[in-house]
């Protein structure tokens, strides 16, 4: 929105979609910056990484959830169905370890593979399903009283969120003036939230 007002004639293009074909269109030029989790295993000297801030995961159901407001147990989410981005993500990593703390007899099953966030969320909304996703994607939501992050910590989640761009890249001064104003944002939320923990 910052950008868009400071350059209200440039055109953006926001293309959403898995990982590997965005890593492929980074790589191809068809798009100019990722923006998302950074890969620890990113085996491509072609490409770049830089790091803006490190974000957690969490449980997340509906508001009227029957796990919501209660002190939850890896084996009472194992009695529910899942809905998850797609194998080979993060997240999904996060679940499979956390799958494995499940009752022998109860595996996870029916599980709903999704890479859209709308999707999710409407899923979650309409259903006991659950999910792990950082709690900033659920933020307006979570105001609204439509989603809520179950009482269950996950160990070890943080994972770092960044760009991923070609390696000796040289933005034009349009993209210069993206990636200033995202990490301004990050910045500007980045002291809100040490502001609201001081408190």
């Amino acid at each position: 929105v910052a950008l868009t007002e400071k350059r209200p004639e440039a055109d953006v293009e926001i293309v959403d979609g898995p990982y590997d074909t965005l890593i492929q269109d980074l790589t191809n030029g068809r798009v100019d910056v990722l923006v998302g989790a950074l890969r620890e295993d990113l085996a491509q000297p072609d490409l770049a990484q830089e790091a803006l801030f490190t974000d957690d995961l969490s449980i997340v159901a509906r508001a009227g959830h029957p796990l919501a407001r209660t002190r939850v147990s890896a084996a009472a989410l194992g009695r529910y169905p899942w809905v998850l981005p797609r194998p080979g993500t993060p997240s999904r990593a996060m679940f499979d370890r956390l799958a494995a703390r499940f009752e022998a007899d109860r595996p996870a099953v029916g599980i709903v593979e999704t890479g859209s966030l709308v999707a999710l969320r409407g899923i979650l909304m309409q259903s006991n399903r659950l999910t792990i996703l950082s709690r900033r994607q659920i933020l307006f939501e979570e105001e609204a009283g439509f989603l809520t992050v179950l009482n269950f910590k996950l160990e070890d989640t943080a994972r770092p969120i960044g760009l991923t761009t070609r390696a000796g890249w040289q933005p034009t001064t349009l993209q210069a003036d993206f990636l200033a104003e995202l990490r301004r944002a990050v910045a500007e939320e980045g002291s809100g939230l040490a502001t609201a923990e001081h408190r």
